[in-house]
Formats: C-alpha cells, sequence, structure tokens
C-alpha cells in the first residue's frame, strides 16, 4: 500500500522553474508568490534556490546567468536532475533582449510545459519596449496580473 501512495505523491508533486534573464523578476515574482511581498532592492540570484510553495509544489528560481544559448545543454540536465516538469519563462516589458533570448531558449529546449510571463507591467508606457498581449502580464511590485495564455 506505501508503494502506491508515494507513487500518487510523485504524479501529483509540481516543480516548477522560474528562468529568464538576469533582472527580469524572477525572485520577485517567487516572492510575491510565497510571501507577498518583494525586496527593495536587487540582489542577483546564485545557482538555483527552491521554495517551497505548497505541499505539493516546489518554485526553482535559476540564476539568469546560466540564462543563455550556449547554456541549454546545461538548463536540459539541471531540469532533468531536478525532475522539473512546467517551466515559466519571464521577460522584462522594459527590455527588448530579454524577450528575444528567450523565444531562442524556449525553441531550444524542446517539449514541456511552459508559460511566458511578461513581468514588469507597472513600468511607465513610454519605457516598454515590448507589448504582447498574449502572454500573461504580471508587475511583481504591486502584484497586478493581465492576461493569461497557456503554451
Amino acid at each position: 500500500m506505501k508503494k502506491y501512495q508515494s507513487i500518487t505523491i510523485m504524479l501529483s508533486e509540481r516543480r516548477i522553474a522560474f528562468v529568464g534573464n538576469p533582472g527580469v523578476g524572477k525572485t520577485s515574482l517567487i516572492s510575491r508568490m510565497v510571501q507577498n511581498r518583494i525586496r527593495r532592492f536587487y540582489v542577483p540570484t546564485q545557482g538555483v534556490v527552491e521554495t517551497k510553495f505548497d505541499e505539493y509544489t516546489y518554485l526553482y528560481d535559476f540564476s539568469g546567468q546560466i540564462f543563455n544559448i550556449f547554456n541549454i545543454p546545461q538548463l536540459k540536465y539541471k531540469f532533468n536532475e531536478l525532475e522539473i516538469n512546467y517551466i515559466v519563462f519571464v521577460y522584462d516589458s522594459t527590455d527588448m533582449m530579454s524577450y528575444e533570448q528567450l523565444e531562442l531558449i524556449k525553441s531550444g529546449l524542446g517539449d514541456i510545459q511552459s508559460i511566458i510571463v511578461c513581468n514588469k507591467i507597472d513600468m511607465l508606457l513610454h519605457r516598454r519596449k515590448v507589448e504582447d498581449n498574449n502572454r500573461f502580464n504580471v508587475s511583481a511590485r504591486d502584484g497586478r496580473i493581465g492576461v493569461l495564455n497557456m503554451l
């Protein structure tokens, strides 16, 4: 009987990776989700940080330093090692390069459930560089959310 219980838990466990360029707000989004607050200053994530969201959900904050087109094999390896089953791709609405690089990485990672999140929608309209209404738009700073499009 215990064997079946552990299989049930394994099947229902969610391991969600947050990936994107440095400074796009991955850590802030996780902090907003878990603690309903964010840090006032930027502290770069080192490596991968695990946060328990609930009994069956773990959030993994990947350093933006390893998020580039040359590290796709390293990302795949880490996703397999951590048994990631969902990816949240995060980009900054004021940084076109964060969006373009995200699209390249996403195509290189293959078939895994994911969503693309546009963060920092609270920034003034004239500072925004990326306008894409088919993404999940959020502001970790003030907790605002927009349209959801599952990929």
